[in-house]
């Protein structure tokens, strides 16, 4: 079984915080598969909570484009150094995400999930969106794309990461509670807006 990622390492040797323009072009693209699931949505002067969220980028991104409220959540020291360095304005919870309190608006994560190992360990990740949502709502979950691209070049090596589908994805989010309404995919990333 292969080991979970080493994320102090990914943060201190990572392309994304070496290269200020490979950073922004990356994030860049995230965001618009996030800005194709909220386009129904009213975002404005909402909170928005990223799980795992490491640098913060792309919670301001999001805010930038629609107006929230932008927290984030990780207790990983190097990627809450990396995100001072580039923004000031997120409330950044440098703790386990398991432990954090509060209710959002919109819950999201892009690039956490896959490292949960399937069963109850990644139904508890996926539960954690639902357990920090307001009444009324919303989570977005993005993960890595079952293809070939993905295997052979956007893939962290020798570390666990699950490649999904997007079937295989909100599957595994109606397991743990949400109710599915609406999905995207790009060369990348699959995606799911759920309630």
């Amino acid at each position: 079984m292969k080991r979970k990622p080493d994320w102090g390492n990914f943060w201190l040797r990572s392309p994304l915080t070496r290269s200020k323009s490979y950073f922004k072009l990356y994030t860049r693209f995230r965001l618009r598969g996030y800005l194709r699931l909220l386009k129904k949505l009213n975002l404005d002067g909402r909170t928005t909570l990223e799980l795992g969220g490491g640098s913060g980028y792309l919670s301001k991104l999001l805010s930038r484009k629609r107006g929230t409220k932008p927290f984030v959540v990780d207790n990983n020291r190097e990627a809450f150094d990396f995100c001072r360095k580039i923004h000031s304005d997120i409330e950044y919870f440098c703790e386990d995400m398991f432990r954090h309190r509060g209710k959002y608006d919109l819950v999201f994560s892009d690039g956490l999930v896959e490292h949960f190992y399937p069963g109850k360990e990644r139904e508890g990740v996926i539960r954690l969106h639902k357990k920090l949502l307001k009444k009324g709502g919303y989570c977005m979950i993005f993960v890595p794309k079952n293809s070939w691209l993905v295997h052979r070049f956007m893939s962290m090596k020798n570390e666990y990461e699950h490649k999904f589908t997007l079937e295989e994805l909100k599957r595994e989010a109606r397991l743990a509670g949400l109710k599915v309404i609406g999905g995207t995919s790009d060369l990348h990333m699959v995606g799911i807006l759920c309630k």
